[in-house]
């Protein structure tokens, strides 16, 4: 019986390279195995109630780092476009080809028509002969893909509001690394980058031959251009 195993994107910044507004795009990938939605789900409802006595908040990256909206309760307790969504495809689609029996379906916060069609694009290559990425039939890869989907931001996915917290830890730890910003221990944003860092998907010590075939390619926190 196949598992299936559904990845949820979020960006995060502008995709022009002119733009003044953000000097980072961030393209965020959060993976769930499908049997697992409803725990995930029951969990970050537990503990909306907790804090807020409702399920309604919304965890937003924006917010909670700067303790606004639903988050203002802690003030007290201190045109790579293209690229980016064909590297996050393509890591995905390698990391499913290293599981037995695995399916995989994409969703994605739909932005405009514009942007939502390089996903689209980008997902059409992939399932199509053309597509010259991956050394494997794309016969094989349209049954390990199955699906894509756009939802919006009312639809209030757990999962899309992880990718979206993963999207901000990303580019902070592009900050620190490479623009070397500090982040002062025990802040939002060094816990947050701790966080991002523990769930990175990392290469398994005792993967066999054939997994190590597409797993070796798999860059979980990747910089373009290369610096």
């Amino acid at each position: 019986m196949s598992k299936y195993y559904e990845l949820f994107i979020d960006e995060l910044g502008q995709a022009n390279p002119i733009s003044k507004q953000s000097e980072v795009y961030v393209l965020s990938g959060c993976t769930v195995e499908e049997s697992q939605r409803d725990l995930l789900k029951i969990q970050a409802d537990q503990i909306k109630f907790k804090y807020w006595g409702h399920t309604d908040v919304v965890f937003h990256s924006r917010e909670i780092a700067r303790n606004e909206g639903s988050f203002s309760i802690f003030n007290k307790n201190k045109s790579k476009k293209k690229e980016t969504s064909n590297l996050i495809f393509l890591h995905f689609v390698t990391w499913l080809l290293g599981i037995a029996n695995a399916k995989g379906k994409i969703n994605i916060e739909s932005a405009t028509a514009e942007k939502d069609r390089y996903y689209l694009n980008t997902f059409s290559y992939f399932l199509s002969p053309g597509n010259k990425q991956i050394d494997i039939n794309y016969k094989t890869i349209q049954e390990l893909l199955t699906s894509i989907s756009f939802v919006t931001k009312i639809n209030h996915d757990t999962e899309e509001q992880l990718a979206d917290l993963f999207a901000y830890a990303a580019k902070c730890k592009y900050l620190r690394l490479i623009k070397k910003q500090t982040f002062k221990i025990g802040t939002y944003e060094d816990k947050i980058i701790k966080l991002l860092d523990s769930k990175l998907w990392h290469l398994p010590q005792l993967a066999k031959e054939k997994k190590m075939r597409f797993y070796k390619n798999i860059e979980p926190f990747c910089i373009i251009p290369k610096m």
